[in-house]
């Protein structure tokens, strides 16, 4: 393995190896290699069975690859071992712009570590998280590091859909894309409670894109999303598909779509959605000319609902794409 993948780093800066069941020993030659590779800027280490072993192997090397743009994780066997060390890796790495672990095992306590990592760092800019099991805990911890003021984090890309996170850690992410602090929550009775997050030290988070897709979450998530988006200037994109929003939490959005200027991307499909909740976003459109692009598939509309849309986007919205 080692030869052959010295014989790709002479001519190129990327060494894919998606689809190659390394497992953790294959992590482990694969990181001294990286380590010696001075031109590295891509590494896909994709479906190549490695556990908290090898990423802990590939935490240590990131230590001295200082011109690494992307790592690439996703559908392997990491847990929480594994992603605190990649998050005490961020802490030390200074190039880093991309970390994507979807599909992984990675639950609170690694998302802990994680979130620590991007306090301290000032590369990562996309971090993807999605399919794992962050659970409300490992919400709380990512939503206190986005709004930290402690730290000069430029994340500005967040996916962390299909991770159990119900309405609790949904308003905790909400509340701190608002800005405010976060009540404490008490996730079960047999763990800790996130501790509360002083409004004192938090600010409103640089991010532009957070994909909050496939959650248990509700309209009452619905409606702190909602004032968070009358609140932030800075949000672009918020995907909050198949997350159970009805009517009343379209209303929410719909009311909130009014006063912003800044979102240009909202993903609404897969909900429970009916031509109630659509007068409202319709309604709402036509005082609003910066969302570009609106997805309402497979929510229960029919064509009176789609009658609203057509009404508003002939006579007075012109961005809707």
């Amino acid at each position: 393995l080692g030869r052959q993948l010295r014989r790709l780093e002479m001519c190129s800066s990327n060494l894919p190896k998606q689809g190659n069941p390394l497992g953790d020993k294959g992590a482990q030659c694969l990181a001294r290699l990286a380590s010696s590779c001075a031109n590295l800027r891509h590494l896909n280490a994709t479906c190549c069975s490695i556990g908290d072993d090898g990423a802990s192997s590939l935490a240590d090397s990131l230590a001295t690859m200082q011109c690494l743009v992307t790592l690439e994780l996703d559908q392997n066997v990491i847990g929480n071992t594994g992603a605190n060390q990649l998050g005490s890796a961020l802490v030390r790495n200074s190039s880093l712009k991309g970390l994507s672990l979807w599909k992984n095992r990675i639950g609170p306590r690694g998302c802990e570590g994680l979130a620590e990592g991007i306090v301290a760092n000032q590369s990562l800019q996309w971090l993807g998280l999605g399919c794992n099991k962050v659970g409300d805990e490992g919400a709380a911890h990512l939503a206190r590091a986005l709004a930290s003021s402690k730290g000069s984090s430029c994340l500005d890309w967040l996916a962390l859909g299909g991770n159990g996170i119900t309405d609790k850690g949904g308003v905790i992410v909400a509340r701190a894309l608002e800005g405010k602090g976060a009540e404490e929550l008490e996730v079960s009775d047999d763990e800790e409670a996130i501790t509360e997050i002083d409004d004192g030290d938090i600010q409103v988070p640089q991010l532009r894109s957070l994909g909050m897709g496939g959650n248990d979450l509700s309209d009452e998530a619905a409606e702190a999303f909602a004032l968070a988006l009358h609140a932030n200037p800075v949000l672009q994109s918020l995907g909050l598909s198949d997350c159970n929003i009805g009517d009343e939490g379209a209303q929410y959005i719909a009311e909130s779509l009014q006063n912003n200027n800044t979102l240009s991307r909202l993903v609404l499909s897969g909900n429970c959605i009916s031509d109630e909740g659509v007068c409202h976003l319709a309604g709402s459109l036509s005082q609003n000319d910066t969302l570009a692009a609106l997805f309402l598939a497979e929510n229960p509309i029919s064509d009176e609902g789609a009658r609203y849309f057509q009404e508003v986007l002939c006579r007075h919205n012109k961005s809707l794409s």
